[in-house]
């Protein structure tokens, strides 16, 4: 396995952090907007307008799948970079 460095590692980082925790809900804020087009679909009485929702909630759950892959190869590049390098690696992580 190609060795990942430190700017790959803050990339994974920064890919999670955005996907999950930038805003409500998580998924790339696909199931917030997923609410609003179904308050709008009520509002609206276009029933047509539940299908986009539903597809918005899958956005968001395939984004959220995308974001914890994000996250195990995080963990897999600390974890290799540990091996090789030592423990003193892991401090910098622990204090973001």
């Amino acid at each position: 396995m190609r060795s990942c460095g430190p700017a790959q590692y803050e990339g994974l980082r920064q890919g999670y952090s955005w996907i999950e925790t930038s805003g409500p809900g998580g998924g790339a804020l696909r199931p917030l907007y997923a609410a609003f087009i179904s308050k709008a679909a009520a509002l609206l009485q276009a029933s047509e307008l539940d299908e986009l929702a539903h597809m918005y909630r899958d956005l968001g759950s395939m984004w959220t799948a995308l974001a914890n892959t994000q996250f195990d190869l995080q963990l897999r590049v600390r974890l290799r970079e540990l091996r090789k390098h030592g423990p003193n690696l892991l401090l910098p992580t622990l204090l973001h």
